[in-house]
């Protein structure tokens, strides 16, 4: 069964850490609007997937 990542709201950042499995982003009331809210959620959640222990995606992980 996967492992959901820990999602945490903070007022001054948003980042994923893949070492311990965790994404932080901007309270919801810092965005203009719900969908650019979600669109940076469900970004970092994307850039999750490339850790090794999850799809292992290189070129989610990986800078040119």
């Amino acid at each position: 069964m996967p492992v959901s990542p820990q999602i945490y709201h903070k007022s001054n950042c948003t980042y994923c850490k893949r070492s311990n499995d965790t994404i932080v982003v901007l309270n919801m009331q810092k965005f203009d609007n719900s969908a650019a809210f979600y669109s940076t959620l469900f970004h970092e959640l994307t850039y999750r997937t490339g850790h090794e222990t999850k799809l292992n995606c290189k070129e989610l992980t990986e800078s040119n």
